[in-house]
């Protein structure tokens, strides 16, 4: 089995840009804990005056551990607790070779 990095640059209204980042850190907090497979969850804020992206870079175990995670109950509440809080976002799933190791 092949591990999976997922990479999301979000967009999002500058208005909700706090409440948006602390359910982020709790949406990691939570997967990091509860969701098998889940190997690492990274968010990251640029740094030059962009208060409006988020980047979160994440790590799998397999394809299937991230296939439950998205449709676990938590992230489905996730959804609900973000939603109207973007206005765009950018998903790209990649194969992962660790320290370039095939």
């Amino acid at each position: 089995m092949s591990k999976v990095c997922v990479f999301i640059d979000t967009e999002v209204d500058e208005q909700h840009f706090d409440a948006y980042f602390e359910n982020m850190c709790r949406h990691a907090r939570t997967s990091l804990a509860e969701d098998k497979g889940c190997e690492r969850f990274d968010i990251a804020v640029p740094t030059r005056n962009n208060r409006n992206r988020v980047l979160v870079y994440e790590v799998w175990a397999s394809k299937e551990d991230l296939a439950t995670h998205s449709e676990s109950e938590h992230t489905a509440q996730h959804r609900q607790r973000t939603e109207g809080q973007t206005t765009g976002r950018k998903l790209t799933i990649c194969t992962l070779s660790e320290g370039g190791q095939g």
